[in-house]
């Protein structure tokens, strides 16, 4: 990882709320271009949301799902236009969660923006796919 995608990892990992949601602004205003920063910055989350990095002392009293959550959530909606960059987020996410999956749902659903990379048919398919996996992943979550 360069130097300088280091620091800005560790300063948007390790600071107050203000701070963060200046970095999150930065990348959401053209994530294609910080796609690798993006998915640096989710699998430091991830490491924190685990225990395998030290938590830092600015965030003891937050959740740690829930930041991994919100940038999550913040980066696929910002992607949910761009098929490359959506593809990528979800392929190399640690983790997708409930709250994505839903998103996708959503996404999936809107001819308008579903229809990027597939045809009509095989949109309509993939919706009916997809409905199918998260409702089973819903049924599994609730045992």
């Amino acid at each position: 990882m360069p130097l300088r995608q280091k620091i800005i990892i560790t300063v948007a990992s390790t600071f107050n709320d203000a701070v963060r949601e200046h970095i999150l602004t930065f990348l959401l205003c053209d994530l294609r271009s910080h796609l690798d920063l993006a998915l640096a910055w989710l699998y430091e989350e991830y490491s924190i949301m685990q225990g395998f990095t030290r938590l830092p002392d600015l965030r003891r009293n937050s959740r740690l799902d829930q930041s991994y959550n919100t940038l999550l959530n913040s980066f696929v909606s910002s992607s949910s236009s761009d098929a490359i960059v959506l593809s990528r987020l979800l392929l190399e996410a640690p983790v997708v969660t409930e709250q994505v999956l839903d998103q996708l749902c959503i996404i999936c659903r809107d001819e308008q923006r579903c229809n990027w990379s597939m045809g009509p048919r095989s949109a309509s398919c993939n919706r009916a796919s997809l409905g199918s996996i998260v409702h089973n992943l819903q049924r599994r979550a609730e045992m």
